[in-house]
Protein backbone atom coordinates (compact mmCIF):
# COMPACT_ATOMS: atom_id res chain seq x y z
CA UNK A 1 0.00 0.00 0.00
CA UNK A 2 1.14 3.54 -0.70
CA UNK A 3 -0.19 6.15 1.68
CA UNK A 4 0.17 9.90 2.08
CA UNK A 5 0.20 12.24 5.03
CA UNK A 6 1.30 15.76 5.93
CA UNK A 7 3.87 17.06 8.37
CA UNK A 8 5.43 20.45 9.07
CA UNK A 9 7.84 20.18 6.14
CA UNK A 10 5.33 19.10 3.52
CA UNK A 11 3.63 16.04 2.12
CA UNK A 12 4.91 12.63 3.16
CA UNK A 13 4.34 9.50 1.08
CA UNK A 14 5.19 6.02 2.29
CA UNK A 15 4.84 2.44 1.07
CA UNK A 16 4.15 -0.58 3.22
CA UNK A 17 4.50 -4.26 2.45
CA UNK A 18 1.38 -6.46 2.35
CA UNK A 19 2.14 -7.38 5.98
CA UNK A 20 2.20 -3.69 6.98
CA UNK A 21 5.96 -3.23 7.31
CA UNK A 22 7.37 0.11 6.19
CA UNK A 23 9.13 -0.29 2.81
CA UNK A 24 10.07 3.38 2.29
CA UNK A 25 9.12 6.92 3.28
CA UNK A 26 9.58 10.04 1.16
CA UNK A 27 9.11 13.58 2.47
CA UNK A 28 10.80 15.34 -0.46
CA UNK A 29 8.33 14.75 -3.28
CA UNK A 30 8.23 18.47 -4.08
CA UNK A 31 11.97 19.04 -4.38
CA UNK A 32 13.68 22.34 -5.10
CA UNK A 33 11.25 23.26 -7.89
CA UNK A 34 8.28 23.60 -5.53
CA UNK A 35 7.59 27.27 -4.78
CA UNK A 36 4.37 27.10 -2.74
CA UNK A 37 3.94 27.63 1.00
CA UNK A 38 1.80 24.56 1.58
CA UNK A 39 1.06 21.44 -0.43
CA UNK A 40 -1.97 19.17 -0.07
CA UNK A 41 -2.10 15.61 -1.36
CA UNK A 42 -5.29 14.60 -3.15
CA UNK A 43 -4.63 11.19 -4.73
CA UNK A 44 -1.93 8.53 -5.10
CA UNK A 45 -1.67 5.68 -7.62
CA UNK A 46 0.97 3.06 -8.42
CA UNK A 47 1.61 1.77 -11.94
CA UNK A 48 2.46 -1.80 -12.98
CA UNK A 49 6.19 -1.01 -12.76
CA UNK A 50 5.92 0.04 -9.11
CA UNK A 51 6.24 3.80 -9.79
CA UNK A 52 4.05 6.04 -7.64
CA UNK A 53 2.23 9.16 -8.86
CA UNK A 54 1.11 11.77 -6.33
CA UNK A 55 -1.21 14.70 -7.16
CA UNK A 56 -2.63 17.66 -5.28
CA UNK A 57 -2.24 21.43 -5.09
CA UNK A 58 0.12 23.97 -3.61
CA UNK A 59 -1.09 27.21 -2.06
CA UNK A 60 0.64 30.57 -1.84
CA UNK A 61 -0.70 33.51 0.18
CA UNK A 62 0.62 37.02 -0.48
CA UNK A 63 -0.23 40.22 1.39
CA UNK A 64 0.36 43.13 -1.00
CA UNK A 65 -0.51 46.70 -0.02
CA UNK A 66 -3.23 47.46 0.79
CA UNK A 67 -3.48 44.37 3.00
CA UNK A 68 -5.73 42.12 0.97
CA UNK A 69 -4.64 38.49 0.93
CA UNK A 70 -4.08 37.05 -2.52
CA UNK A 71 -4.38 33.27 -2.45
CA UNK A 72 -3.26 31.23 -5.43
CA UNK A 73 -3.42 27.48 -5.90
CA UNK A 74 -1.46 25.47 -8.42
CA UNK A 75 -1.98 21.79 -9.15
CA UNK A 76 0.95 19.39 -9.16
CA UNK A 77 1.94 15.84 -10.06
CA UNK A 78 5.05 14.02 -8.87
CA UNK A 79 6.50 10.67 -9.89
CA UNK A 80 8.42 8.45 -7.47
CA UNK A 81 10.35 5.32 -8.47
CA UNK A 82 9.64 1.91 -6.84
CA UNK A 83 12.09 2.78 -4.02
CA UNK A 84 10.37 6.11 -3.28
CA UNK A 85 12.93 8.38 -4.96
CA UNK A 86 11.52 11.47 -6.69
CA UNK A 87 11.91 11.17 -10.47
CA UNK A 88 10.12 14.38 -11.39
CA UNK A 89 7.71 17.06 -10.16
CA UNK A 90 5.47 19.22 -12.38
CA UNK A 91 3.12 22.09 -11.61
CA UNK A 92 0.25 22.94 -13.95
CA UNK A 93 -0.97 26.47 -14.69
CA UNK A 94 -1.99 28.75 -11.80
CA UNK A 95 -5.46 28.77 -10.24
CA UNK A 96 -5.74 25.01 -10.59
CA UNK A 97 -5.84 21.83 -8.57
CA UNK A 98 -5.49 18.14 -9.43
CA UNK A 99 -7.86 15.88 -7.50
CA UNK A 100 -7.41 12.45 -9.10
CA UNK A 101 -4.82 10.43 -11.01
CA UNK A 102 -4.81 7.10 -12.81
CA UNK A 103 -2.46 5.24 -15.13
CA UNK A 104 -4.02 3.98 -18.37
CA UNK A 105 -3.17 0.59 -19.88
CA UNK A 106 -0.72 2.19 -22.35
CA UNK A 107 1.15 3.93 -19.51
CA UNK A 108 -0.34 7.38 -20.09
CA UNK A 109 -0.97 9.23 -16.83
CA UNK A 110 -4.44 10.83 -16.68
CA UNK A 111 -5.34 13.46 -14.10
CA UNK A 112 -8.57 15.30 -13.35
CA UNK A 113 -9.11 18.50 -11.45
CA UNK A 114 -10.31 22.04 -11.89
CA UNK A 115 -8.99 25.44 -12.89
CA UNK A 116 -10.20 29.02 -12.63
CA UNK A 117 -10.70 30.59 -16.06
CA UNK A 118 -12.23 34.08 -16.38
CA UNK A 119 -13.53 33.85 -12.79
CA UNK A 120 -15.27 30.53 -13.56
CA UNK A 121 -14.29 27.11 -12.24
CA UNK A 122 -13.89 24.59 -15.07
CA UNK A 123 -13.04 20.88 -15.12
CA UNK A 124 -9.69 19.96 -16.58
CA UNK A 125 -8.37 16.60 -17.65
CA UNK A 126 -4.67 16.39 -18.44
CA UNK A 127 -2.84 13.47 -20.02
CA UNK A 128 0.90 13.07 -19.36
CA UNK A 129 2.86 10.98 -21.84
CA UNK A 130 5.24 8.71 -19.94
Amino acid sequence: AVLGAWDRIGPVVFRTSPSGELAWIQNDIIGPTGQRETYELADIVTDSGGNTYVVGAGTTVRYPLPITPQITRQGFIAKLDPDGNRLWFREIPPSSTINAVTVLSDGTIATAGSAQVDNRRVLNIILFDP
